[in-house]
């Protein structure tokens, strides 16, 4: 079973592009992790 689903997810701050077409699944059960540099848009997501 899904429990999320992103699909062209496009996230602004401040007028500056944080996140650019993301797309994916989360499926129940699964496990998900973010991970990227500092204002690589992780806490926007």
């Amino acid at each position: 079973m899904t429990l999320l689903t992103l699909s062209n997810l496009t996230l602004t701050y401040q007028r500056h592009p944080a996140v650019h077409h993301l797309s994916g699944n989360v499926a129940a059960g699964q496990t998900l992790a973010i991970m990227g540099p500092n204002g690589a848009g992780k806490s926007t997501l």
